[in-house]
């Protein structure tokens, strides 16, 4: 019941609402003790902290996603926890650690082999390279995302644009690269991006 409350008042950008009731889902799960809802919480928590522009509480919440996955063996919660945690600390231009969680994520979505998961990993990976000026880096990644894309694509798991959308982040980074500059900016919501969702249990 919480979560269908929390997740009416985030659809319509009301995310203060959203966090009192998801403040409401984690103690109602903490009550009854059942970690899985407790980490589901959290996770949604940390996700509306964001969009609220308050990324300390956010991280606070997803690294506690985090130890609960990793203490229920959830793998796949384990990569959104970490695609989360990247976004968030991109959010404060902490690249080191968003770059960190972001190779997490990526190597559980190779693990669990969750193609999407993966060229979203190698996007998020090639932006925040392209602006670091590292070009090499850069064009490594959006070369993984672009081809990746046309696979998911020609499994008739996509469409189009995302190989389009994927060719131009390359084109843009072979040309910085080639430029030997920033010439040529890769503008992406790394948190709009990281849209790898797990099937859990609800909430309380």
């Amino acid at each position: 019941m919480y979560r269908e409350y929390a997740e009416e008042k985030e659809g319509i950008g009301e995310y203060n609402g959203a966090v009192e009731f998801y403040s409401k889902a984690m103690e109602a799960a903490r009550a009854s003790r059942d970690r899985v809802a407790e980490g589901q919480a959290c996770h949604r928590l940390g996700k509306t902290y964001i969009e609220v522009q308050q990324p300390t509480k956010a991280v606070n919440f997803l690294h506690e996603f985090e130890r609960i996955c990793k203490e229920v063996e959830d793998l796949q919660g384990s990569g959104s926890a970490f695609a989360a945690l990247a976004a968030a600390y991109q959010s404060v231009n902490d690249t080191d650690k968003a770059i960190y969680y972001l190779e997490q994520f990526l190597d559980i979505a190779t693990k669990t082999e969750n193609v999407t998961a993966q060229g979203e990993a190698c996007c998020a990976l090639g932006v925040i390279y392209n602006r670091r000026g590292d070009y090499k880096k850069a064009v490594e990644h959006f070369e993984k995302n672009f081809e990746i894309a046309r696979s998911v694509v020609s499994s008739g798991a996509g469409d189009t644009s995302l190989v389009d959308s994927s060719r131009v982040y390359l084109g843009m980074a072979r040309g910085n690269a080639m430029m030997g500059k920033y010439f040529m900016a890769i503008d992406v919501d790394l948190n709009s991006l990281l849209l790898w969702k797990n099937n859990r249990q609800s909430l309380a």
